[in-house]
């Protein structure tokens, strides 16, 4: 009697199909990911901007200033803290709402003015 051949597996053309299916899945994904991560650092720039407006409102009311007061912060991003640079401000070049390479913003350092415990600008800087 003659013995059949199991048929189980994949045949090669089967799977040159899965990988091209996973190919082109790869291929639409990457771009959104990097889309999406792009928009998660320019909205980090803007909760930053907005914490240390906080920040500067806050010190400008407990130490009962008045007039304009400038602060300014500086940003580490291994740690990703925002610190007060006390003492007498850096000279401040360019300057826009979220830092980045479309912006040609790309310090570490945010500059907020209060003036009358009101915040009247506040922008990323470049030293």
């Amino acid at each position: 009697m003659k013995k059949l051949r199991s048929k189980k597996g994949f045949t090669l053309m089967e799977m040159l199909i899965v990988v091209a299916i996973i190919g082109i899945l790869v291929a639409i994904a990457v771009p959104v990911f990097s889309t999406q991560l792009n928009t998660a650092k320019v909205q980090v720039d803007a909760a930053n901007l907005r914490s240390a407006e906080s920040m500067a409102v806050a010190d400008y009311m407990l130490n009962t200033r008045t007039g304009a007061a400038t602060y300014c912060f500086n940003y580490t991003e291994e740690t990703h803290t925002l610190e007060i640079a006390y003492g007498t401000a850096p000279a401040l070049a360019a300057t826009g709402s979220v830092r980045g390479e479309a912006s040609g913003n790309t310090g570490n350092t945010i500059k907020v003015v209060v003036t009358d415990g009101d915040v009247t600008s506040a922008t990323w800087a470049a030293p």
